[in-house]
C-alpha cells in the first residue's frame, strides 16, 4: 500500500501561480474565500488574506464576511468580528453568521448572548436547511450534520462555563454523532474558547 508520506504537496510557487490564475478568471465570493483561506492557512499570510476580503466586504456576501471573521477569530480579534458582521444585513438570518457572532461573544465572555445566537443559528439551520450551496444532496447532508454538531458543542462550552453541567453534557452528546466523525466528539470545553478571556482583546 502506498503511504501518504510518499506524496509531497505542490511547491508554493506553483500553488501561488494557480491561485493567481484562478482568481483572475473568477471573482465569485466562493473563489475569493478559497483564495483568502489558502493565503492564510497555506502561505501563512494573514495580512494579505484579511486585506483581500476587506476589499470585497461591500458585496455583503455571507461567505466572504464569515471567512474574514473566521480568520480574525483565529488571530485573536473577536471585537472587530462583531462590528463587521453587524453591518451585514444577513447578520440575524444566516446560520453561519449567527454562529460566528456566537463564537466571538463566547471568546469575550458574553455567554448568555452567545447562547441566544447559537440557538438561533441551530434553529435556522434545521428549519431552512444549511448549507444551500448547490452541492450534491449527500455532500450538503454531511456538511449540515457537521455544522449542527459544531453548534451543539459550542453550546456545550457555553453551559460548561456557566457551570450548568446538565445542559453542557446534553449538548456535547447531541454533537457527538455516532459513526459520523470521531474527530468531532467532545466531552469538555475547547481550550481555544478561553484563549482571549481575561486578557486584553486586540482590535
Amino acid at each position: 500500500m502506498v503511504q501518504k508520506k510518499h506524496f509531497s504537496p505542490p511547491k508554493r510557487k506553483v500553488t501561488a501561480q494557480r491561485m493567481a490564475h484562478s482568481i483572475a478568471q473568477d471573482t465569485s465570493p466562493l473563489s475569493l474565500s478559497c483564495f483568502a483561506s489558502q493565503l492564510y492557512y497555506y502561505f501563512h499570510e494573514p495580512t494579505q488574506a484579511i486585506s483581500l476580503l476587506e476589499k470585497f466586504l461591500g458585496s455583503q456576501d455571507p461567505l466572504l464576511c464569515t471567512t474574514l471573521c473566521d480568520i480574525l477569530l483565529k488571530e485573536g480579534r473577536p471585537i472587530p468580528v462583531l462590528y463587521i458582521i453587524r453591518d451585514n444585513p444577513n447578520a440575524l438570518f444566516d446560520p453561519l453568521m449567527l454562529a460566528t457572532q456566537g463564537v466571538a461573544l463566547l471568546k469575550i465572555g458574553k455567554i448568555p448572548e452567545a447562547i441566544k445566537l447559537f440557538e438561533r443559528s441551530l434553529h435556522a439551520a434545521k428549519t431552512k436547511g444549511f448549507p444551500n450551496n448547490g452541492s450534491p444532496w449527500l455532500t450538503r447532508k454531511l456538511l449540515s450534520l457537521g455544522y449542527i454538531a459544531g453548534i451543539h458543542h459550542n453550546l456545550g462550552d457555553c453551559y460548561f462555563t456557566l457551570k450548568n453541567l446538565k445542559q453542557a453534557n446534553y449538548h456535547y452528546k447531541a454533537g457527538n454523532l455516532l459513526l459520523f466523525d470521531i474527530s468531532l466528539w467532545r466531552y469538555y470545553p475547547s481550550q481555544s474558547v478561553y484563549s482571549t478571556q481575561n486578557h486584553n482583546i486586540s482590535c
